[in-house]
């Protein structure tokens, strides 16, 4: 399964949740029903900007329609970066980093 179809499937799952219809999506998100259609379909993939539209007309956050692939510190910090740009979760990971770092870390 490719992102694509990842992302529209969960357009679509949280659309569904809400109860929701295609035409509600789009009118509270304020993208073309058209659009929102390809979405779901799989046969476009939204921007982030559309995404962000999408996911305040469902009330989630944007990244539950996400997917990252963790297997080193590099991806980790790439989505430490990625949620900081759209997240006032910056200061609570700094947190959890520093509870997670022992004191010897430090010497």
């Amino acid at each position: 399964m490719d992102n694509r179809h990842s992302i529209g499937s969960k357009i679509q799952k949280y659309r569904k949740l809400k109860d929701m219809t295609q035409d509600e999506l789009s009118k509270q998100s304020g993208i073309y029903l058209s659009t929102i259609k390809k979405y779901e379909s799989g046969e476009r993939n939204p921007k982030p900007d559309q995404l962000q539209k999408i996911a305040e007309a469902l009330g989630i956050s944007v990244t539950v329609f996400l997917d990252y692939d963790i297997n080193t510190i590099s991806d980790v910090l790439s989505l430490v970066m990625k949620l900081n740009e759209q997240s006032p979760l910056k200061y609570l990971l700094i947190r959890i980093k520093m509870a997670t770092i022992s004191p010897a870390a430090y010497t």
